[in-house]
């Protein structure tokens, strides 16, 4: 079986999640401690300290940020496929377990082309369908595996 890997996972993501949600975590407590212990102890005379919705406002977005790295490519879409002569395994990041298509069930693959950022960098994105959903790969900046993965499909969806 080989295996063609899109792209490889660099480790600075997984700090910028674990700096998020250490964030996220501080927003919690900060909210349990000026929001919701007020409500059960108030104090004796009343302060004029501002409400803070500033500060949970930018905890939220920072909280929606980490489900969206996580979510959007980094767990829903393949990073890997692995080709036999009778069918393909699409490698995904855990929890998310490979999956095995047959070569019977392949339709077709294809290679979406995009703009990376201002410069000239092209980005691809590999899609794989098949009778029952159409899968879709991580961003990739090397359209040349994509188009070998994309050949190797193509040939085993022919047979």
């Amino acid at each position: 079986m080989e295996t063609k890997v899109l792209d490889s996972f660099p480790h600075w993501p997984v700090y910028i999640l674990l700096a998020l949600s250490a964030f996220y975590l501080v927003a919690n407590i900060w909210v349990c401690c000026t929001h919701l212990m007020p409500a059960f102890f108030p104090p004796p005379e009343p302060s004029k300290r501002r409400s803070g919705y500033f500060f949970t406002l930018f905890m939220t977005v920072c909280a929606a940020t980490v489900c969206w790295l996580c979510f959007s490519n980094m767990f829903l879409r393949f990073h890997a496929v692995m080709i036999a002569s009778d069918r393909i395994e699409l490698v995904y990041y855990w929890p998310r377990p490979r999956l095995t298509v047959e070569a019977s069930h392949l339709q077709w693959a294809g290679i979406h082309h995009y703009r990376k950022g201002k410069g000239d960098r092209q980005g691809v994105r590999l899609q794989i369908a098949t009778n029952r959903a159409t899968f879709q790969s991580v961003d990739s900046v090397v359209p040349d595996i994509a188009e070998e993965i994309r050949d190797a499909v193509t040939a085993l969806a022919k047979k």
